[in-house]
């Protein structure tokens, strides 16, 4: 195991959670005086979140050091700021402002019955603030929702403030329009022009990222609103993810919007439409929201905005990336060996169902067909990843799938390098050294998993949670989580497994009596995790 997180001239003071690429901590500065207005503070010492990513793991990728290229350019008052990237003996460490008030999500949960008009129009203009720095630069957030959305608690006039964080999908684009040949993003939050991206895969279009970005923008502003999904079924509580998709590509929202109004009422028809030139810009939006807008307020935003863009970054572009590839390829210490798995541990249920679900497709058999391109004209494509395997120490393909479809019998696995089967899933989710694919990446983790590997296992949960690269499944994803956490891996906790039980059912709260038209939050559906990432 790593030793604990230590980063000189700070005290970590809790965790504040865990996520696919790292572990967040809340710390103060560990001598006073340091403390900068309008930051989080305790004690006069200022608060930062710290991102801990170990060294030398497979979750030290290219991505990282994009989304720390574009971060630390950022300077806004509507934006978590990013301060410093430090390496340590064990951690790649990236130091950002602390948002204690917690997400928007959150936020939403437990205080929406208290939101008036006043503040769902502020919440809106804020979030289209920090919306418009980022497409004036060019750059395009891509994962807009209420989780990726923090509440740094109150400002001077007692008004809670947002900040847009979380740029690990983010991308640099001068033009505005990319070439895609998958969709990124969270289930509920993406726009029909990227679903449609994946009903023709072999055919990449380009997409206008800023439409997508008010897309997702709008289903936020619902959110906020109604404290509903637009494209929820309101027929239907356990809408499973296809089916909100089909329902984002159809443009059909939920209208019955209960006592919201007309004009936010107008924002939503004006942006939910499926041709992304006829959404508003960033810009029109703003116009439409600043009338609502205390202008005291909107002196107090111009003038913090102009403050924050006085700073500068105290590292170079070429020092941040030097240190994230440092902790990419060179660790200090030998990687530590795996969790052992019990050698009597069989990878399928006692009734000897297997781990996958009964729905899935054979996914080890289209492996053989589709994974990798052969290496010559006379090569065959499955000629090709058994080479591939082979090479790594694998057995053939054939002789895996025998028994139970998606499980492969022990006896199989002996001599394969579980660790090099893991490491090419990573390189196809990070696109390092090959063209990045969810689905690839799926494989060779699911390859890896059912091989005796605790943490592919972990990723295959987290696949299967959040639809990357496989239909998303919240059972299945369960069961894996659960076979990692046996074999010990240590980021499985209970509130995972619990949060999982809760998204299986996927169902709303019932409708607050106090508030009429409008139901209270349900975690399951308001977050919906990734999908056709």
């Amino acid at each position: 195991m790593p030793r604990r997180v230590r980063v000189d001239g700070y005290t970590i003071l809790r965790e504040l959670g865990s996520g696919r690429t790292g572990t967040t901590y809340f710390a103060v500065e560990t001598s006073a005086g340091g403390g900068r207005s309008g930051y989080e503070s305790v004690g006069g010492r200022r608060g930062v979140a710290i991102k801990s990513i170990e060294r030398g793991s497979a979750r030290v990728t290219l991505a990282i050091e994009k989304e720390v290229r574009i971060h630390r350019a950022l300077r806004h008052s509507h934006i978590v700021r990013l301060f410093e990237v430090r390496l340590t003996e064990d951690y790649l460490v990236l130091i950002m402002e602390a948002c204690r008030g917690g997400d928007l999500f959150e936020f939403l949960e437990t205080r929406r019955k208290w939101l008036n008009q006043s503040t769902m129009w502020r919440f809106f203009y804020e979030l289209l603030l920090a919306v418009q720095y980022l497409h004036d630069r060019c750059v395009f957030h891509r994962d807009i929702k209420p989780e990726n959305i923090l509440v740094t608690g109150t400002d001077m006039y007692n008004h809670p403030v947002l900040k847009l964080c979380d740029f690990g999908l983010a991308q640099e684009c001068p033009e505005g329009l990319e070439l895609q040949l998958t969709g990124v993003g969270t289930t509920h939050y993406v726009a029909p022009e990227v679903y449609a991206l994946e009903d023709s895969p072999t055919n990449a279009s380009k997409v206008d990222l800023g439409a997508a970005d008010i897309w997702s923008c709008g289903v936020v502003l619902y959110a906020i609103a109604t404290g509903r999904l637009p494209f929820a079924d309101p027929t239907n509580e356990k809408s499973s993810a296809h089916e909100v998709r089909e329902r984002i590509q159809a443009c059909q929202w939920n209208r019955d919007t209960g006592d919201v109004p007309d004009e936010i009422v107008e924002i939503f028809e004006a942006i939910f439409v499926g041709n992304p030139s006829e959404r508003p810009t960033v810009n029109e939006l703003i116009e439409k929201a600043v009338v609502h807008v205390d202008l005291s307020i909107q002196v107090r935003r111009a003038m913090e905005c102009q403050v924050e863009s006085d700073g500068q970054f105290p590292q170079s572009e070429e020092e941040c990336t030097s240190l994230v590839r440092q902790a990419m390829t060179s660790p200090l210490k030998p990687q530590r060996s795996l969790p052992q798995m019990h050698p009597n541990r069989s990878f399928t249920r006692p009734n000897g169902a297997s781990l996958l679900s009964p729905s899935q497709p054979d996914l080890l058999s289209s492996l053989i067909a589709s994974m990798s391109p052969a290496t010559s004209p006379n090569v065959s494509r499955t000629q090709s990843v058994n080479q591939d395997l082979q090479v790594m120490g694998c057995a053939q393909p054939e002789s895996r799938i025998a028994g139970h479809v998606g499980t492969i019998p022990r006896s199989t696995t002996e001599g394969t390098d579980l660790a090099r089967l893991y490491e090419k899933a990573q390189a196809f989710e990070s696109g390092r050294g090959v063209a990045q694919s969810f689905k690839e990446a799926f494989r060779w983790y699911l390859l890896a998993a059912e091989g005796g590997h605790p943490e592919a296992q972990y990723y295959v949960g987290k696949s299967f949670e959040q639809g990357l690269g496989v239909e998303q499944d919240f059972v299945t994803a369960q069961r894996w989580y659960r076979l990692a956490k046996e074999n010990g891996y240590p980021r499985v906790d209970h509130r995972r497994l619990h949060r999982l039980e809760s998204d299986a059912e996927s169902t709303f709260d019932d409708v607050d009596e106090s508030s009429p038209g409008r139901s209270s939050l349900s975690r399951s559906q308001m977050a919906v995790p990734s999908a056709g990432r």
